[in-house]
C-alpha cells in the first residue's frame, strides 16, 4: 500500500501531515518517527486519561449507589421499627381493654351469683322436697 493510501486512512491529523511532508520529501526520516512516536505517546496519554476517567466515574457511580442502598435500607428499617412499636402498643392497649372486660364480667357473674344465691338456694331445696 501507498504511503498517500496510509496517510489518508490514518485517524491522527498530526500523522498525516507528518506522513504528507515524508512523501512530499520535506521533512528527515529520524524527524517523522520521532514526531509520530510523539504523537502516539500522546494519543496513548489521552486513551490512559480517558480510562481513567470512565474508572473513576464507576467508582463514583457505585460509590452512589452504595450510599443510596444505605439511606433506602435505614429508612426501611425505621418505618419497620416504628410499625412494630405502634403495633406492639396497640396490642398491649387490646389486652389490657379485654382484661379489663374479663374483670368487669366477672363482677357482674359474682354480684348475680351474690344477688340470686338465696333464691337458688331455696328453689333447689323446695325442688327436693316436692320431688319425693
Amino acid at each position: 500500500m501507498p504511503a498517500c493510501e496510509i496517510a489518508n486512512n490514518l485517524n491522527s491529523t498530526d500523522v498525516r501531515s507528518i506522513l504528507e511532508n515524508v512523501i512530499q520529501g520535506g521533512v528527515d526520516l529520524e524527524e517523522t518517527i520521532r514526531r509520530i512516536i510523539e504523537a502516539d505517546i500522546q494519543a496513548q496519554m489521552k486513551i490512559k486519561e480517558a480510562e481513567e476517567s470512565v474508572k473513576l466515574n464507576l467508582q463514583s457511580a457505585n460509590q452512589e449507589k452504595n450510599k443510596i442502598q444505605e439511606e433506602v435500607w435505614n429508612k426501611a428499617k425505621t418505618y419497620v421499627e416504628v410499625e412494630k412499636e405502634l403495633l406492639a402498643s396497640q396490642l398491649k392497649k387490646a389486652q389490657e381493654k379485654g382484661q379489663e372486660s374479663y374483670q368487669d364480667s366477672l363482677i357482674t357473674l359474682e354480684n348475680k351469683f351474690q344477688e340470686n344465691h338465696d333464691g337458688w338456694r331455696k328453689e333447689i331445696y323446695n325442688r327436693c322436697l316436692t320431688s319425693r
